[in-house]
């Protein structure tokens, strides 16, 4: 979800609260897609205010709402997770900083299944379960994971889905490897579902040792729908597959667009945001905005952009497609929508007070979609957001 940033976004069936009965008179998402609009309208907002004193939000990464509505918060550099009632009120801290039971280090993902709460510890590279009320069950080390999580989600019977990042140092044509794992309850590995080559990345080591990103090459998004198959796509074109945990991948559909060439404004733009610094002779840091002349050198763009960049599952099962727009002010205000059989609907526009809910850290439960914010003072809140008519 989180994304694009890479916009890896997930939806967890086990968030959706009554999805199915609509409230007398109300439309269905899908009939609200159909007429070409949606608002997101603004119904809860949890900032610092909303915390003690004494408590504040260092680096909010990700939101969780559990089965009974209770918000679950990641705080990566606060190295815990802040929880709330469904009406937004503080309950507590869980976790602490550290290495050992119960402590927590870089917490970002968060998924409940059933009454757990799963946390995966960036800093510590483990899995944390807690249950819902904070009290610390065991940590699982993930020898597996030799590259980069992306993401993780819960299937409604509590099985786990793990989104991760192989790289191959040998492979110079596709050096790492998306992989999505199905795991059991308790987080041990049952199988492989989806496993796909490709070229996010090219690690250099001179002058420095590192990885330089690969801008606009295709990658894997993929979600959860409420009936617990999982919906995936590799954008190199516009293709949506659709896979049960058991019985494997079910169908396919796709879709016609037309290609987005990169321009000479989307490079100038793409190198513009690195930030490198430097440490003098005596100790000071200095930070020079750009990319310096190694990193342009070892960077290739493609001739056109992928076909889309992420692919979020409401609460209905319908299939939202963040697709690349060739007018740039466009790009965060429009997106395909399917129906669960991978029926087009509509090219939605967003209307609202808020746009491009594609970014990795997306969640949408009970017809509302949850996006972390910052404001011009760098200040974050967390918004619910209704999706309407």
């Amino acid at each position: 979800m989180k994304p694009c940033h890479k916009v890896c976004v997930f939806l967890s069936p086990l968030l959706i609260l009554n999805s199915f009965s609509l409230a007398e008179n109300e439309k269905s998402l899908e009939d609200i897609y159909r007429t070409g609009k949606v608002k997101f309208v603004r119904e809860l907002t949890i900032k610092d205010d909303s915390l003690p004193e004494e408590i504040y939000f260092q680096n909010p990464r990700d939101v969780v709402v559990s089965s009974d509505g209770e918000i679950f918060i990641s705080d990566y550099d606060g190295n815990n997770i802040k929880k709330f009632s469904p009406d937004g009120k503080f309950l507590k801290i869980i976790g602490r900083k550290g290495e050992g039971p119960g402590d927590l280090s870089g917490p970002s993902f968060l998924e409940t299944n059933k009454d757990r709460l799963i946390v995966w510890e960036s800093r510590n590279g483990r899995f944390s379960l807690f249950n819902l009320e904070g009290d610390f069950i065991k940590s699982i080390q993930f020898p597996r994971v030799t590259g980069l999580l992306w993401d993780l989600g819960a299937l409604p019977d509590g099985r786990i889905i793990i989104d991760f990042e192989k790289t191959d140092l040998e492979r110079r044509e596709h050096p790492q490897e998306r992989r999505i794992e199905l795991c059991s309850f308790d987080m041990e590995h049952i199988e492989t579902i989806y496993s796909k080559r490709l070229f996010r990345t090219k690690r250099i080591t001179k002058p420095v040792t590192l990885s330089v990103p690969q801008p606009w090459n295709p990658n894997v998004f993929w979600d959860v729908s409420p009936e617990g198959k999982i919906v995936v796509g590799f954008s190199e074109k516009y293709e949506i597959e659709v896979y049960d945990p058991v019985q494997g991948k079910l169908f396919s559909f796709d879709h016609k667009y037309k290609p987005v060439e990169v321009n000479k404004r989307d490079k100038e733009t793409f190198f513009s945001i690195f930030t490198i610094t430097f440490i003098g002779a005596d100790g000071q840091k200095e930070r020079k905005t750009g990319a310096p002349d190694y990193i342009i050198k070892n960077t290739a763009f493609p001739k056109f952009k992928p076909a889309f960049n992420s692919i979020i599952v409401d609460s209905e099962g319908n299939i939202w497609v963040h697709a690349n727009r060739k007018k740039g002010e466009e790009e965060n205000k429009y997106f395909d929508v399917f129906n669960e059989r991978g029926e087009f609907i509509n090219n939605v526009k967003i209307l609202g007070e808020t746009d491009y809910p594609f970014y990795r850290f997306s969640r949408i439960t009970n017809r509302c979609f949850w996006k972390i914010e910052t404001d011009e003072d760098g200040f974050f809140s967390v918004v619910k957001y209704r999706i309407s008519d």
